[in-house]
């Protein structure tokens, strides 16, 4: 489910706790990183499964209105639209899905009032309103109508939010990974429907090899701290030191031990990774100043014949 810039930035965060600490002991490092792993892939699970229930509230809604002895016009033109979203229908359905929300033990943490009350609001919605309404809605109708619940009302709504904050003590730091993720499911629906080439939650094949990746991306900066800073320091000169964060320094000490121990990462890559995270989760000038110190000390390396890439095609691509 993670991509590698994922997992950069649960190391990212593993890595400023220990400095909070001044604890940079691997092992117990390395445990906090899996269990951080894990659960961000809870709470994926459980974002995508309270997105399904507040989707399927939609079949309750209309049992209720046909069991009215007067049903209005607007009663008898709710349809399953939403409930059928092929998608969503894909979340009822998933046997992997299912099995992992059933071994999380997470459907017992959905609050029915909240589902209920997220729903209602969200059945007022223009948008709802129009997909009700189509007789043969297209995938894009689907995709779109999904992105809407979930970006343009979910993300919005206080008891949304509030909600999953009080299961979830990772919100505050996993809310961007978590979002992204569902945005690509999107995406992925939206190129191979919602058959079996559609994957809800499975590993990738290069799992084991991504784990290995971030625990070993832990490992050397937490061994090569002092090395790492050695370097960074006098790049610093021409930067408002005081202005810089501590994730700022992460970030950097992160990319050089990209440079010097991953011989397969190129280092644009490294750089372009970093930049982004540094939009994210650092300040707005981070970005520029992660670009211009992380570029001198690859020049810098690389004079001194320090950063080796192997592997086909990294020469040329560097």
């Amino acid at each position: 489910m993670l991509s590698r810039r994922h997992l950069r930035i649960k190391v990212m965060q593993i890595i400023y706790g220990c400095e909070q600490t001044e604890n940079y002991a691997f092992e117990a490092a390395k445990v906090q990183l899996l269990q951080n792993i894990n659960k961000t892939h809870n709470l994926y699970l459980y974002v995508l499964l309270l997105l399904r229930e507040v989707a399927g509230y939609v079949k309750q809604d209309k049992e209720r209105r046909n069991r009215k002895y007067l049903p209005t016009e607007e009663d008898k033109n709710l349809n399953l639209q939403l409930y059928n979203n092929p998608l969503v229908q894909k979340l009822y359905t998933d046997t992997t899905f299912n099995e992992m929300v059933k071994r999380e033990k997470l459907i017992p943490r959905i609050d029915p009032d909240v589902v209920k009350q997220l729903y209602r609001e969200f059945s007022k919605d223009n948008d709802f309103l129009q997909y009700n309404l189509l007789e043969n809605p297209t995938r894009n109708n689907h995709i779109d109508i999904l992105k809407t619940l979930f970006t343009e009302f979910l993300l919005k709504q206080e008891i949304f939010i509030s909600h999953i904050d009080e299961i979830f003590s990772n919100w505050e730091d996993d809310a961007d990974i978590v979002t992204d993720t569902i945005k690509t499911l999107f995406y992925q629906f939206g190129k191979k429907g919602a058959g079996p080439g559609l994957t809800i939650f499975a590993h990738p094949d290069d799992w084991n090899e991504k784990l290995e990746f971030c625990t070993d991306l832990l490992r050397f900066e937490l061994k090569y701290n002092t090395e790492l800073l050695g370097l960074i320091q006098p790049q610093l000169e021409h930067w408002d030191v005081e202005r810089l964060t501590q994730i700022d320094i992460i970030l950097l000490k992160m990319a050089l031990c990209e440079f010097l121990y991953f011989p397969t990462i190129p280092t644009k890559v490294t750089i372009n990774e970093y930049i982004e995270i540094a939009k994210l989760y650092s300040t707005p000038s981070s970005k520029t100043f992660v670009n211009g110190v992380l570029d001198k000390l690859m020049k810098i390396l690389k004079d001194e014949g320090r950063i080796k890439k192997s592997g086909r095609g990294l020469v040329e691509f560097d």
